[in-house]
């Protein structure tokens, strides 16, 4: 891009490749020579650019496993609080029995309501 100091061309340069998922740098190209642009050789500006790439994929990949990492500790914290249980639905005689997989379900859904709401007070 060409315009004058202050137009906004890095600006839009970088909203492009954060909309491209493209990693960014900037480099001042103001003045060409046979070594590079502006004291720096053309391998070194390739390097950061290279190094800004991976940076970005990890970044990425961090927040993938951050967020499945979120979820499995949630269930486990779930888990501990309230234990699953292998008893029997059978009752004597025409008694209700004292919990369904539903009344579990609701409790375990409350349970993960004030985790949260725990979490996101002291976070």
């Amino acid at each position: 891009m060409i315009g004058s100091t202050g137009v906004g061309k890095t600006e839009i340069a970088r909203r492009l490749a954060r909309l491209a998922n493209s990693p960014f740098i900037k480099i001042e190209a103001s003045k060409f020579t046979e070594v590079g642009y502006v004291g720096r050789d053309v391998e070194s500006m390739v390097r950061e650019l290279a190094e800004v790439g991976v940076d970005m994929a990890k970044q990425g990949a961090f927040e993938d496993v951050l967020r499945r990492a979120q979820q499995n500790v949630e269930e486990r914290l779930l888990d501990l609080l309230l234990p699953p249980s292998d008893f029997s639905y059978q009752t004597q005689d025409d008694e209700e029995p004292a919990e369904t997989p539903q009344s579990i379900h609701r409790t375990r859904d409350k349970l993960r309501e004030q985790l949260n709401a725990a979490i996101s007070t002291t976070v």
